[in-house]
């Protein structure tokens, strides 16, 4: 299970758009947990009812959780380069709102530990 939340700012000209994006990315698997919070440069493009994107970033830190035993875990400090891709679609759009929903396909490289979630959202805005 991966959750991602992260604040995007864009500038556009046209069809495209470029700029940056801060977050937290929790991903948690059996035993094991990686928190990581990355920063990005990132492009889009932007299409009458979709958007395609791209961008590349690095992770200051990152946490690596795991359970060594059952009374004994290991924590490691990480931090490294991301790459990511995805796109969105608007599914409903009404004048003051829209609904969409997009996937996104994240690669970390992180020291010791690479990490590759896909995500899917589904959100609004007015």
């Amino acid at each position: 299970v991966a959750i991602n939340s992260h604040v995007e700012y864009l500038r556009s000209r046209g069809a495209l758009a470029v700029g940056g994006r801060v977050g937290a990315h929790v991903s948690v698997q059996r035993s094991r947990t990686l928190v990581s919070a990355p920063a990005s440069a990132i492009g889009y493009a932007i299409m009458p009812r979709a958007a395609l994107y791209a961008g590349v970033g690095y992770a200051p830190w990152a946490q690596f959780n795991e359970a060594i035993s059952q009374y004994e875990r290991r924590s490691t400090r990480l931090h490294g380069v991301h790459v990511l891709v995805g796109g969105h679609i608007i599914i409903e759009s009404r004048v003051a709102s829209k609904t969409t929903f997009g996937v996104e396909l994240t690669r970390q490289d992180l020291g010791e530990l690479s990490v590759t979630t896909l995500t899917a959202h589904l959100g609004g805005a007015m």
